[in-house]
């Protein structure tokens, strides 16, 4: 008998052959599904070995605040231009003190540039001295002409009337339309800036009208030039965890360590958590307090509010050699790590650090007096934990 010969089968005792045609099944298993692409050009890479970033998704945690403290300080003078590390930073409204207050436009339509669109901009060099700005081109970039020019880092209103600065009242930021000042097309800042980007373009600094607050900011909460929210806060852990992900990527790793993630995300607050900590923990965070605020459970003020998770873009692509990586590492987050609809730009974005806004004692008047200043090593507190993992789910 052939169990390739139908004629056969009649042969069979009945419950043999009705047990036939399961044993397709077992004779030809089924094709295991494939992994689907993360994106539609890259079929063919995987992130089965990477460890998952999205394995330690934010819970409430109960790691204790002993030996939390500011680890790193960074401000961003001109907004997509390179960092400046700073041991210690007052504390303002919109953020620490010079944090993107400066942003540069195209002259024709006062569009922002920003990385995204001109990875070199991160070489741009910014430092404060005394009481200006100094921005300067570094030698690697071909450029004619002057390299650097100074301009009055918190410019008063009377200096640029006095000075003929013009103002603006439709800079385009992410079709976003905020006001701003900028200094004559005369300027040294116009002519050196022109040279770099090869084309017209003009430095604003925000003034006029304040920035409306974003959704989830309490009233008082305001933003110069930064994307979303004043500030921006990421654990050293998170940092490592994202650093080691990418070095045991699958497929073309990209050298990462901790500096180069900074460099990338552009953190205000690096903040180093209790040994044994898990990272992602700042996703749980509420209120935190800093300094003077992390000194007993009664202290008000002097800190900040976490008011969200940041959603990520494809800026962190761009390295701090102003190379930009096709696909990393935004491609990883956004295959392991969960995803939010981002209220500025309105779209699933993947998640890493958080916004946060700063917070003042309620009889705080913000003199210079009584200024909140953070200091690298401040002490800090997380007094209140809000559980975002329900945020966590699938989009749509």
């Amino acid at each position: 008998m052939s169990i390739s010969d139908p004629s056969s089968w009649a042969a069979l005792p009945l419950p043999l052959f009705l047990l036939l045609p399961f044993s397709f099944f077992f004779f030809f298993p089924r094709k295991t599904a494939q992994p689907s692409s993360l994106d539609a050009g890259h079929e063919k890479e995987k992130l089965a070995s990477t460890p998952s970033l999205s394995e330690k998704t934010s819970q409430i945690s109960t790691t204790r605040n002993e030996g939390m403290r500011i680890k790193e300080l960074w401000i961003y003078p001109v907004k997509s231009c390179k960092g400046l590390r700073v041991e210690e930073s007052a504390v303002e409204i919109e953020g620490l003190e010079f944090d993107r207050r400066w942003m540069i436009v195209e002259e024709a339509t006062l569009k922002a540039c920003t990385g995204r669109q001109f990875p070199k901009m991160v070489l741009i060099e910014c430092t404060i001295v005394g009481s200006n700005l100094r921005v300067s081109i570094p030698e690697s970039i071909e450029h004619e002409g002057d390299r650097s020019f100074e301009v009055p880092a918190k410019p008063s209103e009377e200096l640029m009337k006095r000075e003929g600065w013009e103002s603006h009242d439709n800079l385009n930021l992410w079709s976003i339309h905020l006001s701003g000042s900028s200094p004559p097309s005369t300027h040294p800042s116009s002519i050196v800036l022109s040279e770099f980007f090869k084309r017209p373009v003009r430095m604003v600094f925000k003034s006029g009208e304040q920035r409306a607050r974003s959704k989830k900011g309490p009233d008082g909460c305001f933003t110069a030039f930064a994307d979303t929210y004043p500030l921006h806060v990421l654990t050293l852990q998170t940092l490592k965890e994202l650093a080691l992900s990418l070095s045991t990527y699958v497929e073309n790793p990209l050298p990462f360590d901790v500096e180069g993630a900074i460099q990338r995300f552009r953190p205000n607050v690096v903040v180093e958590t209790p040994e044994g900590t898990e990272a992602f923990e700042e996703d749980c965070w509420g209120g935190v307090g800093v300094g003077a605020g992390a000194d007993g459970v009664e202290s008000e003020g002097w800190g900040l509010e976490v008011v969200g998770r940041c959603g990520r873009c494809t800026m962190p692509n761009v390295s701090s050699a102003g190379t930009r990586h096709p696909t990393l590492p935004y491609r990883l987050l956004n295959a392991t790590r969960p995803k939010e609809v981002d209220e500025f730009v309105g779209v699933p974005c993947p998640v890493l650090g958080v916004y946060a806004v700063p917070i003042f004692p309620p009889s705080s008047t913000q003199t210079t007096e009584e200024r909140m200043v953070w200091k690298v090593g401040d002490a800090m507190r997380v007094r209140s934990r809000v559980d975002r993992s329900q945020k966590l789910d699938k989009i749509g």
